[in-house]
């Protein structure tokens, strides 16, 4: 069953996010760690960034996006392709593939992990735009065993490791262990066919889920592969799932490649504005928002569990946190993340993919 959050750091909490005092500028509530309120409302956590975090503007963002462009055409003699682009199929995703194969012309192999939660709509998206860019595409879906079993230990077994419970809480009882698969299933491809980058679409708050100041953020492949990875293979020995282990780890000479593979953080180098990115997705590449999946998603149907474990377990979406961060830097409209956080989730939907995982819902 889904486990209830224990810690001296990250407590359970029934409360439900819209009855808790929510901060005036951002959307993080008084459940969060360590989280204060001035006299207005506003978080320690919106103060913090206004005192110590430098606020770019247009021109620092053209500057990020061309030495960005310069790293990734560096010395293209040496290998088949430029990049690997995490591809979704998602609106973000979909505007960094164009941004990549059409505005800068690399070479460019998009990259979609199938989690088997993929609905067909999503499909019909990636479908659409792969036959207008001019890249090449390969889809990676797991066996169902290895994929049941990596998601089994995000919904049921993260209370077993600290370090697990702050993942689980920071990133999601789902997406973590989606993000894992997605690191290595990519890592070993760009290995394994000599590909130097790997540009990840990660909007600046999802990439800050580090701690629970909310300010660390995850950096190269190394420290991914440290603070996210491992922290999973810790978990996977521990309640012996040798055979996910060994289809999930990489070789000793394997890791040394991984050293000089860089990950590229595309939204950290270009100013992100969703209404902007939605419009050119769908003008461009007729891109359709899926009716079936919840409102923080653009692509994924086991997001909905994972928001509603999360619901669960500390009163919260997991996509509380990120957006909070994405407001903050004026990225998302406080109004439009408020609404994203609370949307409704299909519950027929919810209790099939849990009975799928085994998972227990309820109070």
């Amino acid at each position: 069953m889904s486990q209830k959050m224990n810690s001296s750091s990250i407590v359970s909490s029934h409360v439900e996010y819209e009855k808790q005092k929510i901060c005036t500028r951002c959307i993080l509530p008084e459940s969060i760690p360590g989280i204060k309120f001035d006299a207005n409302g506003v978080c320690n956590f919106c103060l913090n960034y206004d005192e110590k975090e430098k606020h770019k503007g247009k021109e620092d963002f053209e500057k990020l996006e061309a030495r960005m462009i310069e790293v990734l055409r560096e010395d293209p003699r040496k290998h088949p392709y430029d990049c690997i682009c995490l591809y979704s199929g998602g609106k973000d995703s979909t505007y960094m593939l164009d941004q990549l194969v059409n505005k800068h012309k690399l070479r460019v192999l998009a990259f979609t992990f199938d989690n088997w939660f993929i609905p067909r709509e999503t499909y019909e998206n990636i479908n659409r735009v792969a036959a207008k860019a001019e890249c090449d595409y390969i889809n990676f879906r797991p066996s169902w065993k290895l994929n049941k079993s990596m998601f089994q230990m995000g919904f049921n077994e993260t209370s077993r490791l600290e370090e697990t419970k702050r993942l689980a809480y920071l990133i999601g009882h789902a997406c973590w262990p989606c993000f894992v698969q997605i690191a290595m299933h990519s890592i070993k491809f760009a290995v394994d066919k000599n590909i130097p980058n790997i540009v990840v679409g990660t909007t600046p708050g999802q990439i800050r889920q580090k701690k629970l100041d909310l300010t660390s953020k995850f950096g190269d492949l190394a420290d991914v592969y440290k603070s996210m990875v491992v922290p999973m293979l810790k978990l996977l020995k521990l309640t012996k799932q040798k055979e996910t282990l060994q289809a999930l780890d990489m070789p000793f000479w394997s890791k040394l490649k991984v050293l000089r593979l860089k990950l590229i953080p595309f939204y950290e180098n270009v100013h992100y504005n969703e209404e902007h990115v939605i419009k050119i997705v769908e003008e461009k590449f007729g891109w359709r928002r899926p009716g079936n999946v919840d409102s923080c998603s653009s692509n994924c149907q086991l997001n909905s569990l994972g928001i509603e474990v999360h619901k669960n377990n500390y009163g919260i979406s997991p996509y509380v946190i990120p957006l909070a961060r994405d407001v903050r830097e004026g990225l998302v409209k406080r109004e439009d993340a408020l609404k994203t956080v609370g949307g409704k989730l299909n519950a027929n939907l919810v209790n099939h993919i849990a009975d799928k995982f085994d998972v227990e819902l309820g109070v």
